[in-house]
């Protein structure tokens, strides 16, 4: 299993804190702590959306996202930080399946999570779904 560093709290990945709980926002943000100004180790720049994400501009993060060639290869990363985004943008049901997919399938592998929690990116995923239903349960 390979480790990825992704810096941010992109997986913001919308669980709790940061997407193995980064910090203390209300998502879940996949990534290595932001000391080493590395916004998305080991992707191109935006294809985590990451920036956009940390300043809450879930829009900008979708566009960054989209635009990237990473969605397709059903990258767990980006498929959690699409789907946390497209919840915060009111489309919960096309997040919940694309983090449901990062939960799924073949792909995973460890994350390093803003807060710099190393998770796996099923349990990352795992957690963003737990942090939509409470979300969910609560409207």
């Amino acid at each position: 299993m390979k480790l990825l560093k992704l810096m941010g709290a992109a997986l913001c990945v919308a669980v709790g804190t940061t997407t193995a709980y980064a910090g203390e926002t209300d998502e879940i943000r996949v990534g290595a702590p932001k000391e080493n100004n590395a916004g998305e180790v080991g992707y191109p720049q935006g294809a985590l959306g990451y920036d956009a994400l940390v300043a809450k501009d879930y829009k900008a993060a979708i566009e960054q996202i989209e635009g990237s060639k990473a969605v397709a290869d059903n990258d767990p990363a980006v498929l959690i930080n699409l789907g946390q985004a497209y919840a915060k943008t009111g489309r919960m049901q096309e997040g919940r399946k694309l983090i449901l997919t990062a939960l799924h399938g073949r792909k995973h592998f460890d994350l390093v999570l803003a807060d710099g929690k190393i998770v796996n990116s099923r349990d990352a995923a795992q957690m963003a779904l737990r942090k939509m239903d409470r979300q969910l349960a609560a409207r």
